[in-house]
């Protein structure tokens, strides 16, 4: 994995910043950062899936959610809602 990092982080157009250095022990989840206009906010999603491949109605129902990933996050969402 730090081959492909590396070799990534290698072309021209790659910001060095985008990098995270390797975590040998990972979380159990993988949040999905996102910068603009200096504000940044974290997420994760989950994907449910419902029925088994028996049930063709419920075969290609997936539903995903987004869950703030800490709390600076959560009060950047909920200002957006007000």
């Amino acid at each position: 994995m730090a081959a492909l990092i590396a070799e990534a982080v290698a072309y021209p157009s790659a910001p060095g910043h985008a990098v995270a250095p390797i975590n040998e022990d990972p979380p159990p989840v993988l949040a999905l950062n996102f910068v603009k206009n200096g504000v940044r906010s974290s997420w994760f999603t989950t994907i449910t899936t419902f029925g088994t491949a028996q049930d063709i109605t419920l075969q290609y129902l997936h539903v995903e959610s987004s869950f703030s990933a800490d709390d600076e996050t959560e009060a950047f969402a909920s200002a957006l809602a007000d």
